[in-house]
């Protein structure tokens, strides 16, 4: 019922102290209304209270004093003291525990005058006559007997203090101090903004983690696939005890590591090298164990032996294909783990550029081989026998909801092997949806949207801004804060060895570009099949740092009078408009240009004017910003020397290359670029999930019920899973089918339209039982109970709305309304209807056949 959190805009938190607004009812989603309210109260100078290091020499609730080296002067008295504490150590000996060190220490009754008066500080910045004061610190408060034994003293002091009768002063947390507000019958502020972009002073914006540690980031955001891919799988074979406790546990060890690994100094790159170092050891522990759990479950639905990841395609290593260069055929298993069907390009590292594909009727596909490049051989290349292939076959396959297909790469026939050729000029990419103009020294200079003739000139290129460095106690560019050298700098262009191929293909075209040799960026410029979408593939690093170190960025430019505006999802949900310059609640003076204008971008951006779209779909979260009208700027990678001072204790000097992906829509109308985006969105972070085996020709003898499953991996409803029907709408997006027993089923449901954005932000109903796990191998289930739950799976709706609160809310003008927080649900027997942006959970109880 209630959010807590300290950092927001230095401005923002002046203006909230000035109008006593730092507690409103925050209104977050305008698709999802009163439901999703929630009281928030943000901290009035920081999260630390009762613990000050500057009042250590008074010893104010405070025991981690250090001296001038860092040593703690009294951390072994105290140790001792504790030790012959109880909890009913009385004032005075408390007292004299704290003049052990120092006659100077303040007094109980000292302390407790000392506490009231800055508590009626504290008072003037709210509303009210009731207090929430946070009570801790960063590595303060270590000991929590002598910490709880001071305060009780303290408490104790205050309430025996005549003087102080108006005060009750008690301990509590922010569920009771909310309630008790409700019941006062308090009337708040709504705000509708979210609260970025936070900042300490006019040179401390807190932008540049939203980039920091680019590729643990985009790491991450992989093995997220993985497990829901992993998570499917598991659900389509009928449990049996002991696989599928092995097969659960295997997966559960990737689902605590990216557990942990959602710390906010993980996933944010706020770490130290040695912690980013451990966390992705465990990640990758996970992933080998979530490898070994697809792989058995992938043999037993279709009969090859031991399938196996190529873990590191993404690097044109892929060992898993060399059998190819011995003339034996190796089967790709490709899963599609949407309830969406889909038709997607895929591209397998080879060794050698003589291999067909057909399909598992033996029907060949159209394919074609080309080189690898340095885009993806250059990343921390490894040892022989997984050093870098020299080949990639490209081919499209087309996958049904929940569903997988096999083809085989014969290492005979007639090979489609494409030359990367050098050309001067330009070079046209088409297909029926996209032309782009590629030029051979400039890269991308034209966009077109070939359905409607929208167009724009457009240019794709990487520049740097110097970091500002810590000398002279100025405020300095790291893993936390964005800044460069000077507040206005302008970033400077990579330009000192731009050339380019091309190739053109039957399944796709593409211009690949050296942009700068020096300090190993690479580009290319792709466009496939039917793709709506124009594809930029980036590889960064190692950056040379310089004297100053980088902060590398992309920007791509149009002719689109976007107005000085922006759009940004929260979280892949909601977009949160952004306007240059400026804040929408509250007056702002910009101090920080650059800095001050990068937001979060975690999946997708877009700029738009009233005859042109452009939308950007990326592949991790980063900072984006549109430092002027038709452009947007993507914060990449960062290099920087110095310490900004926020508790890391190390500059973010990062030498890993980074590879990413985004994909590119331009279109006439807002809408249909919108729906495009929307749904790339999720193809793009939930791409197909590849294995590969022994070729069908070498598999063991299967049963025909596992045959049956090539053709079909789910039977249940055959009105929708026929080959051109998704088990979904294209607005339904399935989150999550996770079993968390043997006959329990979790589901997330998601509507992925915001209201008024797509034709498609219309409320849809969906019945469980079309996304059951059902198949020619295991059989249906059948549901026999369902519950709708949290987000979490942990509260069920009907107890989170028991303990949901009505808010009186205030508005400008003066009138009061009644804001009701109660959960309309979405379950009407086994169908479920979502609204725009809509996110429901469910518990089925699940029965085999």
């Amino acid at each position: 019922n209630s959010f807590w959190f300290q950092r927001v805009d230095y401005q923002h938190r002046l203006e909230m102290h000035l109008t006593r607004t730092l507690e409103t009812i925050w209104s977050p989603s305008p698709c999802l209304g009163d439901a999703y309210n929630v009281f928030t109260s943000i901290m009035v100078d920081g999260y630390c209270k009762g613990c000050d290091v500057s009042m250590c020499p008074s010893g104010f609730c405070c025991f981690s004093c250090e001296d001038a080296n860092g040593s703690p002067t009294w951390a072994a008295e105290l140790s001792a003291a504790k030790r012959a504490m109880t909890p009913q150590t009385d004032a005075e000996k408390v007292r004299r525990l704290f003049k052990m060190q120092a006659n100077t220490r303040l007094t109980v009754s000292a302390m407790a005058d000392q506490v009231v008066e800055d508590y009626r500080v504290y008072a003037t910045n709210f509303r009210t006559d009731q207090l929430l004061i946070p009570w801790g610190c960063d590595f303060e408060h270590i000991d929590a007997a002598v910490s709880f034994n001071l305060m009780d003293s303290v408490m104790a002091a205050i309430r025996a203090n005549p003087s102080y009768s108006a005060f009750n002063i008690f301990y509590s947390h922010p569920q009771r101090y909310t309630d008790a507000l409700i019941e006062e019958g308090y009337k708040w502020p709504v705000n509708t903004h979210d609260y970025f972009l936070d900042s300490d002073d006019g040179h401390s914006y807190w932008s540049g983690y939203f980039s920091s540690r680019a590729e643990y980031k985009r790491w991450e955001r992989v093995l997220m696939n993985q497990m829901t891919s992993s998570d499917i799988l598991l659900s389509t074979l009928q449990p049996d005890s002991d696989t599928f406790s092995l097969r659960w546990n295997n997966i559960d060890k990737l689902r605590q590591a990216l557990g942990v690994a959602q710390h906010h100094d993980s996933i944010t790159g706020t770490e130290r090298l040695s912690v980013r170092n451990q966390y992705q050891k465990i990640l990758h522990e996970g992933s080998v164990a979530t490898d070994a759990a697809q792989g058995d479950m992938l043999a037993e639905i279709t009969g090859l032996e031991a399938p196996r990841v190529c873990s590191l395609a993404n690097l044109s290593t892929c060992i898993e294909t060399q059998p190819l260069s011995s003339y034996e055929s190796v089967t790709v298993i490709i899963f599609n783990p949407l309830a969406w069907d889909r038709t997607e390009t895929v591209v397998v590292p080879i060794p050698t550029n003589s291999v067909a594909v057909v399909d598992s009727g033996n029907n060949a596909i159209t394919s074609q081989i080309q080189d690898t490049w340095a885009m993806t051989t250059t990343a921390d290349p490894p040892s022989p026998p997984t050093s870098p292939l020299p080949f990639e076959i490209v081919f499209t396959v087309s996958v049904q909801s929940l569903g997988y297909t096999t083809v085989t790469l014969n290492p005979f026939g007639s090979a489609n092997y494409i030359n990367a050729t050098a050309f001067s000029g330009s070079v046209k990419l088409s297909n029926s949806y996209v032309t782009a103009l590629v030029d051979s020294n400039k890269g991308l200079v034209q966009l077109t949207n070939a359905q409607d003739g929208t167009t724009s000139p457009i240019t794709h290129n990487y520049y740097w801004y110097c970091p500002m460095s810590n000398e002279n106690g100025e405020q300095a560019s790291g893993a936390y804060i964005l800044r460069p050298c000077t507040p206005d700098a302008m970033p400077t262009a990579f330009t000192n060895s731009f050339s380019s191929l091309s190739i053109v293909g039957p399944v796709c075209s593409e211009v690949r570009s050296f942009v700068d040799v020096a300090n190993n960026i690479h580009q290319t410029i792709r466009l496939c099949g039917n793709d709506r979408h124009l594809t930029i593939q980036t590889g960064i690093g190692e950056i040379q740092p310089g004297t100053e170190g980088k902060e590398v960025v992309m920007k791509i430019q149009t002719n689109i009078a976007s107005d000085s505006t922006w759009y940004t999802d929260s979280q892949a949900l909601e977009m949160q408009q952004r306007v240059r310059n400026s804040r929408p609640n509250y007056p702002y003076t910009v101090t920080e240009p650059v800095a001050s204008n990068f937001f979060p971008c975690n999946q997708w951006t877009y700029i738009t004017s009233s005859n042109a779209t452009l939308a950007v779909v990326g592949d991790v979260s980063r900072a984006v910003a549109s430092l002027a009208d038709g452009e947007l700027e993507f914060l990449i990678i960062r290099r920087d020397l110095y310490d900004d001072g926020r508790g890391v204790g190390q500059a973010l000097n990062e030498s890993i290359r980074v590879i990413t992906t985004s994909r590119v829509y331009l279109g006439g109308k807002a809408t249909d670029v919108i729906t495009d985006a929307r749904v790339g969105a999720v193809l793009h972070t939930h791409p197909f999930t590849q294995l590969y085996a022994q070729s069908e020709e070498t598999i063991n003898p299967v049963s025909n019920a596992k045959r049956l499953l090539r053709k079909k991996l789910f039977t249940a409803n055959a009105t929708l899973t026929s080959k051109d029907s998704s088990l979904l709408p294209q607005n339904a997006f399935l989150h999550t089918r996770q079993l968390l027993d043997a006959n329990t089923l979790l589901v997330r449901l998601q509507h992925i339209f915001a209201v008024g954005e797509s034709d498609l932000a219309t409320p849809v109903t969906i019945d469980l039982a079309s996304i059951l796990p059902a198949s020619a191998l295991t059989g249906a289930a059948t549901i026999t109970n369902v519950v709708e739950y949290d987000i979490n799976g942990v509260t069920t709706l009907d107890d989170i709305n028991r303990m949901r609160r009505t808010y009186t809310t205030c508005a400008a003008d003066g009138t009061t309304s009644e804001t009701p927080t109660k959960f309309t649900p979405a379950l009407d027997g086994q169908k479920v209807t979502l609204n725009p942006m809509d996110l429901r959970t469910f518990k089925i109880t699940l029965q085999w056949k």
